[in-house]
């Protein structure tokens, strides 16, 4: 790099960096969602929708604190890979050794304090509440694969600042069979909501076992006892401080469904919800994992020329939600044949219009997430922070009174309200902070032809009968032809504007780049 600038073959290298990470990202994420699905069914068949839904509420309580795994994890990311860019190795490590010993710390106090008072809270909440003993015992069980899960997301911040996404992929499967083995063993020994939580936990010691295993030459380059160094410290804290604020107001925001939930329905509506929910998060993780990769990739090119940086923005953004609604916007048609054939027809009872405004909302979120991804590239956390705090305000205030005026199955509106709310306010702040000479016909382009190619594609499918379906081939032929129809919806959007057709022939031209490496 020279003067800011990058060469076309530095960048042709780069985009064939990105596409192969992207490739194993999904390959990770592929896993996960195989796991789900083979566990999901079995569970419910077993414990059934009500223990099922109160699983999901226990687990709801613990979800707050998963931003400990999950800012440490960003944080250290971002500064391992800068000092690794950069040949510095030592305090790359120094880097990794503070995060881990500053999860141990954190997860000690959290830890303590949800096992104390999150039985009491919830039992004071959920209709029907049970004795504490059950919920104590259920807590700390849940508690230990908590724990477990915030030190394996510190181990894979450090995989992926050395982007080394083929490892995560190979340990993404080693967890989803983890999972599954696990999961189906303890529940099928202990057939209630705490025998469920025991084989969460247990797959996630396993996968953390397996972390440290395999990450000990990769980490550790030399015997050494690890220790909290300052320098690192206030680095981490530094990026860290704002997204504590995002990851604690998304995590209200995304379980003030299921919050609500407990008060207001019984745990088979719960049930319901957390299977659809499973369903939907599985495959908004999916579009997350391919584009996730872009967070690493805008640091490291941060002191690019900003023309080059505005088109790859934009071309970034087009890409990821393409992606996105071929993944989504399927499933919206196809919801209560998925959840019909998936766990059965009490579940789709309901469930599967749980799963299409879930899954709208989705769609609609996707528009700011490489906004996000750009932020907090470029160490610009204070605007994430501010806007996930009014995200999360707004979808707590929205489903409230949606559900207090419409009833529990009008859950995940507060979230698709809030998420157009949201990517309004993620395009006029790219405008102001990063690209202020960036027309406005150029953004809404780039961000909002994919989803409304998604909308287009998931309202007029539901509004006919042809994707009622009986049997998983047809389901399967449903969902790939339903995506097709999204990416040429998409296509076909975009090429209708100038701008538009640039960013379709930068996409082909890497991709034909890529194929003639190969």
């Amino acid at each position: 790099m020279k003067d800011g600038r990058v060469g076309t073959g530095d960048q042709q290298v780069r985009n064939r960096q990105l596409i192969s990470n992207s490739k194993w990202n999904l390959v990770a994420f592929a896993c996960a969602l195989a796991a789900q699905f083979v566990t999901v069914p079995f569970v419910i068949q077993w414990i059934g929708l009500a223990e099922f839904g109160r699983a999901g509420l226990v687990l709801a309580v613990w979800a707050p604190l998963m931003l400990v795994g999950g800012v440490l994890g960003q944080s250290t990311t971002r500064e391992m890979a800068a000092h690794l860019g950069s040949g510095q190795t030592m305090e790359a490590q120094r880097i990794f050794d503070t995060a881990m010993l500053l999860c141990l710390a954190a997860c000690a106090v959290g830890g303590l304090a949800v096992c104390l008072f999150g039985p009491a809270i919830l039992a004071a909440m959920v209709q029907g509440g049970q004795s504490q003993p059950p919920l104590q015992w259920a807590f700390a069980v849940a508690g230990i694969g908590w724990v477990a899960q915030q030190l394996v997301l510190v181990l894979q911040a450090a995989c992926a600042a050395r982007q080394d996404f083929r490892q995560l992929a190979q340990l993404s499967a080693f967890a989803a069979s983890a999972t599954v083995v696990l999961s189906l063993l303890f529940t099928a020994r202990f057939a209630s909501a705490t025998g469920y939580l025991a084989g969460v936990a247990a797959s996630f010691v396993a996968t953390l076992l397996a972390w440290l295993w395999t990450s000990r030459a990769a980490v550790w380059s030399r015997p050494r006892q690890p220790s909290l160094h300052r320098p690192a410290l206030v680095r981490l804290l530094q990026f860290g401080k704002w997204q504590t604020i995002v990851q604690l107001t998304g995590s209200f925001g995304n379980q003030i469904d299921r919050y609500a939930l407990g008060v207001l329905a019984p745990a088979a509506i719960v049930g319901q919800y957390n299977a659809a929910n499973r369903l939907q998060e599985a495959a908004y993780m999916g579009v997350m994992k391919a584009g996730e990769i872009l967070f690493p990739y805008f640091g490291a090119t941060a002191n690019d020329e900003l023309a080059r940086r505005e088109a790859f923005f934009l071309t970034a953004s087009w890409v990821v939600g393409t992606v996105s609604v071929m993944f989504l916007a399927p499933m919206v048609p196809l919801a209560h044949s998925l959840l019909t054939l998936w766990i059965g027809p009490e579940t789709a009872q309901g469930g599967g219009q749980l799963l299409q405004t879930l899954v709208l909302g989705g769609i609609v979120g996707c528009g700011s997430n490489v906004f996000s991804y750009y932020a907090m590239g470029l160490g610009q956390n204070a605007p994430i922070a501010w806007l996930s705090l009014a995200y999360a305000l707004l979808t707590v205030l929205a489903t409230i009174v949606l559900m207090v005026n419409f009833g529990p199955y009008a859950a995940g509106g507060g979230l698709l309200v809030a998420s157009a709310a949201r990517v309004a306010a993620s395009m006029w702040l790219t405008r102001r902070l990063f690209f202020q000479g960036l027309r406005w016909s150029t953004l809404l382009v780039s961000s909002l032809t994919p989803m409304l190619a998604g909308l287009v594609v998931a309202l007029g499918l539901s509004a006919t009968r042809l994707t009622e379906v009986s049997s998983w081939p047809l389901l399967i032929a449903a969902f790939a032809v339903s995506a097709l129809l999204a990416l040429l919806c998409s296509l076909a959007l975009t090429l209708l504007w100038p701008t538009g057709r640039e960013i379709v022939g930068r996409v082909f031209t890497a991709l034909q780049a890529q194929r003639v490496s190969a």
